[in-house]
């Protein structure tokens, strides 16, 4: 007889639970996350592959609340239509009539560990791939709803777009770069095309035109120009990397070693590239310190040939300024650009050489930018010495920049040896500049910090909330016993205020377990502290049922 009545309420139990488990994930899965990022342009099949993408992820955190849901309708009908009273005079315990909700509880449990550590992790990040390979499609929708699309100083304005291949052709196109608020650059053009790349797993977008016309607030003049302002921008990634979409064994992968995430790890090479840009201004100071010219650098079309009287480095940077001879002349700062067609030399009272990374190439490169009294001179050596249509040089008023200098060789080979995580380890050992060895700090002190917290607290996070799963599904059957009639409602939104309540404490202690700057213990605390309340709350009903 218990068999049979097992029976029957588990498949009452599994009934209740599909149908409330299938009502609960729709609602979240479509108004959370598909709605969002449908708004945003995602074409309609990436929404239905991104619907199956996040359904494990959303089954994880709505079925412990479908199964509670299901115990506390089922129990509590079962004490309202008197058949606990029946199965109490044959003998049979309310204790054991609570066994098939227990279970429901355990495979719960396993259920939701499962899908979270292991099946959410894989398919999310599918999912995160459908939505990077539509960022075309995110910019076609915000061009076409808001007519313009924003992003960092970068604004985008088109009167009409539509896509070709891989490509938006803009018509009416106004690109804006407010990246200096000194020097704004407008480009306009009747057509452009906006082309789509990506490297290092991170999509970037770049503007081509015909005949453009630009200008920019620092010259106040209108002419037709070569490159718009949109070249190589980074575009922003619509899924951020978090440890709450990692599957267990890259969380113990992450905790242990932080440069597996793919932010920490793009920290650690920029700051070796920092580093490769400290060597050559360093290189650069000592030998045009020595009284010899630098020569070390060059352009796709010419060499570069670098000399001044004076130079100082501060970190990656080097100063160059003019001096005076014996004789009482001026001494200016000289950079000539040897190409196959002319030489150009570029006179200056000062420069400075700064490494950087140009998105347009990916690569690290070195520009010159020279100041006061500037004065251009090109001789010819054979031919015409027209300025080449891809020459790297801006002029504006007093300054002068030459950009897309190619970093020596050498120093590319020798920092591509550096591994950077002993730069962290012992940042004294690679460099001398405060600003390199502020930034190790920040980042052992704060991004890994967090990091790992994050990292610690998702674990501790997703065995705690395993747990709960148990104990609210228990807890609900106990109260769907106890209560009874039109009461079985009452009894279900009791059991969902410690459900709330635990979820609250979770949330709040992964905060505070995240933050560098509190005790772990603290939050690790609030982690806990919902679980042990439920449990206790648990142990007093049970304790309650066994007495009846």
């Amino acid at each position: 007889m218990l068999k049979t009545l097992h029976m029957f309420l588990s498949r009452e139990l599994a009934k209740v639970t599909l149908l409330a488990l299938v009502s609960f994930t729709l609602v979240m899965t479509i108004f959370a996350i598909v709605e969002p990022l449908r708004k945003q342009g995602l074409a309609t099949g990436q929404v239905l592959a991104l619907f199956v993408y996040t359904l494990p992820v959303m089954v994880s955190l709505t079925l412990p609340i479908a199964a509670l849901f299901a115990a506390t309708i089922v129990y509590g009908r079962v004490s309202q239509d008197n058949e606990l009273t029946a199965c109490r005079a044959s003998g049979i315990s309310t204790i054991a009539l609570l066994r098939p909700a227990m279970l429901l509880g355990l495979l719960v449990t396993v259920v939701s560990l499962w899908l979270s550590n292991f099946v959410a992790p894989r398919l999310a990040k599918a999912g995160e791939v459908a939505v990077k390979a539509n960022v075309r499609g995110v910019i076609a929708h915000q061009l076409r709803t808001n007519g313009y699309f924003k992003h960092a100083a970068i604004i985008v304005h088109a009167d009409e777009v539509y896509p070709v291949d891989d490509s938006l052709v803009l018509r009416g196109a106004v690109l804006v770069d407010c990246k200096d608020p000194e020097d704004v650059r407008l480009g306009m053009a009747e057509q452009a095309t906006l082309s789509f790349h990506t490297f290092e797993n991170r999509a970037y977008a770049s503007a081509t035109a015909k005949n453009p016309v630009g200008t920019s607030t620092a010259q106040y003049t209108i002419g037709r120009q070569h490159v718009l302002p949109v070249d190589a921008v980074e575009l922003p990634n619509p899924i951020r990397e978090d440890p709450a979409w990692y599957s267990w064994d890259r969380l113990i992968r992450v905790l242990r070693h932080p440069a597996e995430n793919a932010d920490i790890h793009r920290s650690l090479i920029e700051l070796r590239r920092d580093l490769g840009y400290e060597m050559l201004a360093r290189e650069v100071a000592m030998v045009i310190g020595s009284g010899q010219p630098y020569t070390r650098l060059a352009s796709a079309r010419n060499r570069c040939e670098i000399t001044a009287p004076q130079a100082a480095q501060e970190g990656k940077i080097v100063e160059l300024s003019s001096g005076l001879d014996p004789n009482g002349r001026r001494v200016p700062v000289r950079v000539r650009l040897t190409g196959e067609r002319a030489v150009r030399t570029i006179e200056a009272d000062s420069a400075k050489i700064e490494g950087g990374w140009s998105p347009r190439i990916h690569a690290p490169v070195a520009s010159i930018e020279l100041r006061g009294n500037v004065e251009i001179r090109v001789d010819e050596l054979g031919g015409s010495a027209t300025k080449p249509a891809d020459e790297p040089i801006q002029t504006n008023r007093e300054v002068v920049k030459v950009g897309d200098l190619k970093m020596p060789e050498h120093l590319l080979s020798a920092v591509e040896k550096v591994d950077p995580n002993a730069i962290v380890a012992d940042v004294d050992a690679f460099s001398n500049s405060d600003a390199i060895r502020q930034r190790v700090r920040d980042l052992k002190e704060f991004d890994i910090a967090k990091l790992q917290g994050k990292v610690l607290a998702e674990m501790h996070g997703r065995v705690a909330y395993g747990a709960s799963c148990f104990l609210l599904v228990a807890m609900g059957a106990a109260m769907g016993v106890l209560f009874r009639g039109g009461q079985i409602i009452s009894a279900f939104a009791l059991s969902v205020i410690p459900a709330a309540i635990v979820v609250v404490l979770l949330l709040m202690g992964k905060e505070m377990v995240a933050n560098p700057g509190v005790a772990k213990p603290l939050g690790l605390a609030a982690i806990w502290g919902g679980i042990v309340a439920l449990l206790i709350g648990n142990v007093l009903l049970y304790a309650r049922l066994a007495r009846r």
